[in-house]
């Protein structure tokens, strides 16, 4: 939405300590017209206003469940981590890279180090193929152990020598 230069007067003089939706509802008011907040935000930012107001800031170490169903943690500001990766971590060290992090009884919140499992990215492709991961955690490693044989003898007739 482009801003007549009155409008952009109005959004310059009444933006400070409005939230976007305030600012929304006085322009209606003094124009009859009904702007995107997104039109409003980028006016804001294009012309490098900020209203002053605080954003509700979470502090580090909460944590939350993300729609994909993986608990977050928050572990600097701006910067999230997947607790079952700090959880790893902190027992046994960096994750090796091509390595994943896999939940023995399929529940992305159970992050408990008995839970998890490290796999190759070579034998996840199996273990997902073939839906290997169960709600029940020994069947969900006898998967785990089959896929990496799978991966292993598919290395050897090729004559590779990749660790799974």
């Amino acid at each position: 939405m482009r801003f007549t230069k009155d409008e952009s007067q109005f959004i310059y003089d009444n933006y400070k300590g409005r939230t976007l939706l305030e600012l929304k509802d006085i322009f209606i008011k003094q124009f009859g017209r009904i702007p995107k907040v997104a039109s409003l935000r980028s006016f804001k930012s294009r012309h490098g206003l900020s209203s002053g107001l605080l954003r509700y800031r979470v502090p580090v170490g909460t944590e939350t469940v993300h729609k994909d169903g993986y608990v977050w943690v928050k572990v600097s500001p701006g910067n999230w981590v997947n607790k079952q990766l700090i959880v790893w971590e902190k027992a046994n060290g960096p994750i090796p890279k091509g390595m994943k992090i896999i939940f023995a009884d399929g529940d992305r919140t159970n992050c408990e180090l008995d839970n998890l499992i490290m796999v190759s990215s070579r034998a996840m492709g199996s273990i997902n193929y073939y839906k290997r991961i169960t709600s029940n955690p020994d069947v969900t490693r006898a998967g785990i152990v089959l896929s990496r044989l799978e991966v292993s003898i598919h290395d050897r007739e090729r004559g590779n020598g990749k660790k799974v």
